[in-house]
């Protein structure tokens, strides 16, 4: 499971960003 705000490497992403890996 990946963490809000975290990407698979683990560095931080944007909250957009996720709802778009996510949507």
């Amino acid at each position: 499971m990946i963490n809000p705000g975290v990407d698979l490497q683990g560095q931080a992403i944007d909250p957009r960003k996720i709802q778009e890996h996510f949507a």
